[in-house]
């Protein structure tokens, strides 16, 4: 868990009208809670100015020091962002594909270790199985998009319905008639056209599979 998210994790517990906890503030105290060995997880990362600030990527057991430091309230809750992923992708790995999820060697200050990285379907997934406020928008969010697209299908269906209509009319009335035949053929081409482009748009645009 780095500082950044373990400010945002202390903030999320903070009763409304509780003071905000600033990263710098957190900054400061980490060498008061973990002493001498703060500087072993010393880390950088880049601002939304793309600048180059110091931060601290803590392990489990320093990260609860830290949220400890606060409340012992926030011990109990302060596992890493990294094991809760992990936690929650092994109680529904079975509803994962290779295509979404993959364990890769990557190099730590630890030297080289698996890492399981998450394709953006798999994202997706773990954010309909977390408990979190931002997974519960999310949710949210994937329901206003199906119901718009079902709101869409339902229009195109009626156009698909009606420009079917037209073309089998006129398909008819051009058997009838030489004249009819020619005037077909000019009306056909556009027509299946038509037909083939509202189809592709009726087709199911998030698959199962």
């Amino acid at each position: 868990m780095s500082s950044l998210e373990l400010v945002d994790f202390i903030n999320s517990q903070r009763e409304e009208g509780e003071a905000v906890l600033d990263h710098a503030d957190l900054m400061k105290k980490v060498s008061k809670v973990l002493k001498k060995d703060a500087g072993r997880f010393s880390d950088i990362y880049l601002d939304s100015m793309n600048r180059r600030q110091k931060c601290y990527r803590f392990p489990k057991r320093e990260a609860c020091l830290m949220a400890m430091s606060y409340s012992y309230e926030l011990q109990a809750n302060a596992t890493p962002f990294e094991t809760r992923v992990r936690d929650l992708y092994r109680r529904h790995a079975d509803e994962f594909t290779p295509t979404m999820t993959a364990l890769v060697k990557m190099k730590t200050r630890g030297g080289e270790q698996e890492v399981r990285v998450f394709s953006l379907r798999g994202a997706h997934l773990l954010g309909m199985f977390a408990r979190t406020e931002r997974a519960k928008a999310f949710r949210r969010k994937v329901l206003d998009v199906l119901d718009e697209q079902s709101r869409q299908g339902q229009s195109l269906g009626a156009e698909f319905q009606r420009t079917l209509l037209e073309y089998s009319g006129k398909q008819a009335v051009a058997s009838l008639c030489g004249k009819g035949l020619r005037q077909w053929q000019r009306q056909k081409p556009p027509l299946e056209a038509k037909l083939s482009d509202l189809a592709s748009q009726l087709q199911p645009s998030l698959p199962l599979h």
